[in-house]
């Protein structure tokens, strides 16, 4: 303070220069942050996609019987009650052939066609226990859709169902549970319920 009273401080300019440059250091460190953000990620993406894809080869391992694909993938293996196991595909291409009467051809796991694309044969598999949750509901809806639904007694729980396109037939057991559907064959209700019966008859080793 002097004669001429308070002194004020003079505020100092910042050159535009030196602002440009305070902005490129920012920049830099924001992205500096985001490389290395990266790099932690990058492994982590890395291990849970590699997880992932052995955890699905594992499930498309062929087998020896039946169907080229593991069938437990389908069925939902490791379902039911403790040392249960879910049944592998019961037949072949060929073996659908001869109990249909008509050339099948593989279209999917446990899946059949003709040579047309038309005739239809599936089935499913799960375990007995998984089986028996849905089978109410399995047995109400086929009431609702097929013109005749006969009970199977040779099995825990299980019946045909026929209409004029297509035959359902669900068996469950202990060994496992089965759903089985023909379709597009152009046969009548007996014939549906034969062919569905000399099915079931070999799948659970009766024929």
């Amino acid at each position: 303070m002097d004669g001429h009273g308070p002194r004020r401080r003079q505020r100092r300019r910042v050159r535009p220069r030196m602002v440009g440059r305070y902005r490129h250091w920012i920049m830099k460190r924001r992205l500096a942050g985001g490389e290395s953000m990266r790099r932690v990620l990058a492994p982590l993406a890395g291990l849970i996609l590699f997880t992932v894809t052995a955890c699905g080869g594992a499930a498309g391992e062929s087998n020896d019987s039946g169907s080229s694909s593991d069938d437990s993938s389908i069925a939902g293996a490791g379902d039911g009650v403790a040392g249960e196991t879910v049944p592998k595909c019961p037949f072949t291409a060929e073996q659908v052939t001869e109990l249909v009467g008509r050339a099948m051809h593989d279209d999917g796991p446990c899946l059949w066609r003709d040579g047309e694309g038309v005739a239809l044969v599936t089935i499913t598999m799960s375990t007995g226990s998984t089986g028996a949750l849905t089978y109410d509901y399995q047995r109400n809806n086929a009431g609702e859709t097929f013109k005749r639904v006969t009970e199977l007694q040779d099995v825990d729980q299980g019946y045909i169902a026929v209409k004029d396109i297509e035959a359902e037939t669900v068996a469950i057991s202990k060994a496992g549970a089965y759903t089985m559907n023909l379709s597009s064959f152009d046969w009548d209700l007996d014939k549906y319920e034969q062919t569905s019966r000399a099915m079931l008859d070999k799948i659970l080793h009766r024929g």
